[in-house]
């Protein structure tokens, strides 16, 4: 795994708003083949970008999301759901699910042993409320909401996808925060799908 990353915060984002990042990840499962006997024994590319450009108070946000496998040699990649959008620090092994807002998890048209989603988000703050209880220790920090397109595909042969399937929507962004240091970002929204 490799991280690069240049983001900066403003005071009223409710996250990155300036700056890019870039995640980039190998995986192999040939050394535990004889010992585990796993199914799967190819090798997995993934790489994630993130890019924020800020627009006077509002943020736009742009990612990229790509995987490539092995043809009988890897999991496939699934496509679909709203999944879970949270950062992590640490490595994710056998990662093969890559959320596509407006779709539903398991579609089989969304499975592939390649797979790609293009984001453009534009968010919007709506209000720094920074109000928090002592007993217990939680808050409500900053609320904002993001207008989002998306696109992705998978495939199994080929340099892409041979269908885009794309979604618009709308969501509200909070900010809550547990004992006055770990955030935990909330999204509530709406997506529509759009068939090829």
């Amino acid at each position: 795994m490799a991280i690069y990353d240049s983001r900066r915060l403003n005071w009223l984002s409710e996250g990155p708003s300036r700056g890019q990042r870039l995640q980039f990840f190998y995986e192999t499962y040939r050394p535990f083949k004889d010992a585990a006997g796993l199914r799967y024994t190819g090798q997995v590319v993934r790489a994630n970008w993130d890019g924020y450009y800020p627009l006077s108070p509002t943020v736009l946000a742009a990612r990229w999301s790509e995987g490539r496998g092995q043809n009988g040699k890897t999991e496939p990649f699934q496509l679909g759901g709203s999944g879970s959008l949270i950062e992590s620090m640490a490595p994710q092994l056998n990662e093969r699910d890559i959320a596509l807002r407006g779709y539903r998890t398991g579609e089989p048209l969304l499975r592939g042993i390649n797979a790609r989603r293009a984001t453009l988000e534009w968010r919007i703050p709506i209000a720094d409320i920074d109000r928090h209880a002592m007993v217990p220790p939680v808050g409500i920090n900053r609320v904002s909401t993001a207008l989002f397109y998306e696109g992705g595909g998978t495939w199994t042969s080929g340099g892409g996808p041979e269908r885009w399937f794309r979604a618009a929507g709308i969501e509200l962004l909070d900010d809550l925060r547990l004992g006055y240091v770990f955030g935990i970002r909330l999204r509530i929204g709406v997506a529509w799908a759009s068939t090829p």
